[in-house]
């Protein structure tokens, strides 16, 4: 999909699936995407990137992508509502640098960060990372917003690599797993106290 610059895309708001690329871009924005609280989905197995300067969020995004770096985040990247990585799927970097904004939730069932470490500033409502998934964390600042439905900032039962990044907590949620390793960790809201729930 490539919006030219001028262009507006209105999107369904059932699913979208693209399956495949155009030199590596699955979606070249430089117009406008109007999201219509509809879902992009990224399927495939070879190289899939974002990427863009035009206008208008993503509201839920799906990778189901397999490829070595999975659905790339060719520029910065946000998502008004929720980024899911399925099961043995993954979300890489095409560049470290890029920023990374969701909303609401992320939920990682796959692998994030593959290949290239990430280095910008990433922030999610919530970050739930399933049993199985893997979080590799970027080396700046990931913040928490928000909570997810169990009232946690950070939940599940897979692998959080925090690569001497920093965790911050600006939001309402005050759930975090017990026998996480974080390297710095802020708290930053003054809405909840902080709970370790097992």
């Amino acid at each position: 999909l490539s919006i030219d610059a001028g262009g507006i895309c209105v999107a369904t708001g059932g699913i979208t699936e693209i399956t495949s690329a155009s030199s590596n871009y699955a979606v070249t924005n430089n117009g406008t995407l109007t999201h219509n609280d509809g879902t992009f989905q990224i399927t495939g197995g070879s190289n899939q990137w974002l990427r863009g300067s035009g206008s208008g969020a993503y509201y839920n995004l799906i990778s189901n992508n397999s490829s070595t770096l999975g659905m790339g985040v060719g520029a910065n990247l946000s998502v008004a509502n929720d980024l899911t990585i399925n099961a043995s799927k993954k979300l890489g970097f095409v560049s470290a640098q890029y920023t990374l904004t969701v909303t609401g939730d992320a939920i990682i069932n796959g692998t994030f960060a593959p290949t290239t470490t990430p280095t910008g500033a990433h922030s999610f409502g919530s970050l739930t990372i399933a049993s199985g998934g893997t979080h590799n964390a970027t080396t700046g600042t990931t913040t928490i917003t928000s909570k997810n439905s169990s009232n946690y900032g950070i939940e599940g039962g897979g692998t959080f690599t925090h690569n001497n990044g920093e965790v911050k907590v600006t939001g309402n949620a005050y759930r975090f797993p017990i026998g996480a390793t974080y390297y710095d960790f802020t708290w930053d809201t003054s809405s909840e106290p902080c709970y370790l729930y097992s």
